[in-house]
């Protein structure tokens, strides 16, 4: 419950408030290394008190992703809009899937009795790394610079 009411603030209020002060580019940055660091934050915790303090960072990251929309949607026609939506949608309905069997796979590998090591936040580690992933493939193709 908590996660969903954070969440909900993270779309429908946060970008109101970060986006006119650091701009579209500057959101996508800071959502984007917050939610990096958030998933390193669940992927260490020794306590399950802890999730619930990485969930303000959390929080933090969900800026990235409205601003991002913004930006590619700024960067197309009002004629390819449609393909924009498609085309985003198709890619985020496929990493959902291949989500879906990759965090329980690596969960179950890193918990079971044979495991090479015992390590409960490995799929919070992968998604980590696939945030921090996301966050460079923005910076080469967008820069660092400008708003």
């Amino acid at each position: 419950m908590a996660v969903g009411a954070l969440t909900a603030f993270s779309f429908a209020v946060l970008p109101r408030l970060v986006v006119p002060r650091l701009g579209e580019r500057g959101a996508v940055y800071v959502g984007f290394a917050f939610s990096t660091v958030s998933y390193l934050g669940y992927a260490l915790a020794a306590h399950s008190w802890m999730f619930y303090a990485w969930m303000i960072p959390f929080t933090l990251g969900g800026v990235g992703g409205p601003a991002l929309n913004a930006i590619m949607s700024h960067s197309v026609p009002p004629t390819e809009q449609g393909e924009l939506q498609g085309a985003t949608s198709s890619i985020t309905s496929l990493t959902s899937v291949i989500a879906m069997w990759a965090m329980p796979t690596l969960f179950a590998w890193f918990t079971a009795k044979d495991a090479p090591v015992y390590f409960p936040g490995a799929s919070f580690l992968a998604a980590a790394i696939c945030e921090f992933g996301a966050l460079a493939l923005f910076a080469r193709a967008i820069g660092w610079r400008g708003r």
